[in-house]
């Protein structure tokens, strides 16, 4: 603005100089008609003309020229500050470190005449903005702008993200909306921190009251804004491979480890279904050869078939378990509309009558139908209805209960429980593990309860189990609902 009014100024005298000369020429030109010299009169004017226009010549040069060195000063003091936060950028690798050397770097380079305080907000996860790295903020600021926070609009500071502006204020005004007792009066500059147009933070700088703003200071501000922006976005991306990297890391560790138990498990699994595949069918062998070769009396060939049925009957659960458990591993997980109630009542027909005595089951199914895998849900059911079955007393009539409803906003929860044998408390942590058999005589081929937590986990559910030994047994499932 001082530019401008200077050079009109300097524009309103040469034009009257100029003004004044033609009015005397015109003059001169009228006396030489008429006479043989030039009077001092007039030549005077002209003579007077010439040497202040000359002299305002020279000031205006010497103006320019005072103009002109500044500028270079100032530009070689952006330069340097410029330089020295450059500098900074390659002796620390953290964000925070950075901006704090940054702001002594800004008060010793003595620009911009200074509160002296001032601030760096950067961008949380969250979508606020809060105050990282500060010189001389007073702690009831630094509970709002740097606990809480703020946000897109609120204060000059969310105008600056809002408008992506440089923005100052020569006082306290209506556009200071945080405020706090005890808060004296300010002007400031609120300049952005920019990438691609992204808001990676604000710097805050405090100054006195009515200090006016200057293009300069806010070219030096934008320059060194510029510059913050580069290094935080060199931080940020470093940071981001660094976090990459720790992820992959952790992938490729929780690979390991899965491919380790999967390789236990299997062997363990070739081990125990080529025992468990055997031994049935060896005992039938020899069932036959006795029933072959007639070494058995009329009473005993009854019960010899009921052995080879027996025997046939655990060949089939095995091999039920071994295709449940490769079906689990190997197929893909397919969510589809499922009748909760419809496919409690199959998986019951198929056990409703047992050694001719009937199974009491309680039903509470609060949810008609669900998105979730059917293969598995079904294998989940059958598995642990079978269970209830197996490991009955003898000497009451088993009854079974079965609840599925919605547990909370996330998830869905079944539980199946029974009157049966139940289970010794030590044994309960180890129930879910591959071929695991509480007793010798325990019946199964101890894949099914494995094979449901599997299940479940695929499911990203959780199964838990409590029981009582010789009273009950309830296995509880927590499933995610899925829309």
């Amino acid at each position: 603005m001082e530019k401008v009014k200077f050079k009109i100024y300097l524009i309103a005298i040469f034009l009257c100089i100029l003004i004044l000369q033609i009015f005397y020429f015109i003059q001169v030109t009228f006396v030489f008609s008429n006479t043989e010299y030039l009077s001092p009169a007039i030549i005077t004017p002209i003579i007077v003309g010439s040497v202040l226009g000359t002299i305002m010549g020279q000031i205006y040069y010497q103006r320019i020229k005072i103009q002109n060195q500044e500028n270079i000063i100032g530009n070689l003091k952006i330069t340097e500050v410029i330089n020295n936060i450059l500098l900074l950028s390659n002796k620390t690798s953290e964000p925070i470190s950075f901006l704090q050397s940054t702001i002594e770097v800004i008060i010793k380079a003595n620009f911009i005449k200074l509160d002296p305080r001032l601030g760096f907000f950067l961008k949380d996860l969250d979508g606020k903005f809060r105050i990282k790295a500060q010189h001389n903020l007073s702690d009831e600021l630094l509970k709002i702008c740097a606990i809480k926070g703020i946000t897109s609009g609120e204060c000059l500071c969310g105008q600056v993200i809002l408008t992506k502006k440089t923005l100052h204020a020569n006082c306290v005004n209506h556009r200071h909306t945080i405020n706090y007792k005890g808060m004296k009066d300010h002007a400031h500059y609120n300049v952005p921190i920019m990438y691609n147009e992204e808001i990676l933070g604000i710097m805050v700088l405090y100054l006195e009251v009515g200090h006016k703003k200057n293009e300069r200071e806010v070219e030096f501000l934008e320059s060194v804004s510029s510059v913050i922006a580069l290094v935080l976005h060199k931080y940020f991306i470093e940071e981001e491979k660094k976090v990459e990297i720790v992820k992959l890391n952790n992938e490729l560790i929780s690979q390991n480890e899965m491919l380790i138990k999967k390789n236990r498990e299997l062997d363990k699994f070739v081990y125990s279904t080529s025992h468990d595949l055997r031994s049935p069918l060896l005992s039938i062998l020899g069932l036959l050869n006795l029933l072959k070769n007639d070494l058995l009396k009329e009473d005993e060939k009854e019960q010899t078939i009921k052995l080879m049925e027996d025997g046939l009957q655990k060949t089939d659960e095995m091999i039920t378990s071994i295709l449940d458990y490769s079906k689990n591993e190997n197929l893909e997980i397919k969510y589809e509309t499922t009748k909760i109630k419809k496919l409690v009542d199959e998986v019951l027909n198929m056990h409703k009558f047992v050694g001719g005595k009937e199974i009491e089951i309680n039903l509470n199914i609060a949810i008609e139908k669900i998105q979730t895998d059917k293969y598995r849900f079904r294998t989940i059911l059958n598995n642990l209805i079978s269970n209830s079955i197996k490991y009955r007393r003898r000497e009451v009539p088993l009854e079974i209960e079965i609840s599925f409803k919605k547990y909370n906003t996330e998830e869905y929860q079944l539980y199946i429980k029974d009157n049966g044998e139940g289970i010794e408390k030590e044994e309960l942590g180890k129930i879910f593990e591959m071929f695991h058999r509480s007793s010798s005589s325990a019946k199964g081929a101890g894949l099914g309860l494995y094979i449901c937590k599997e299940i479940v986990t695929n499911l990203a559910g959780r199964i838990q189990v409590d029981s009582e030994l010789g009273s009950w047994t309830m296995f509880t499932i927590y499933l995610p609902i899925k829309t």
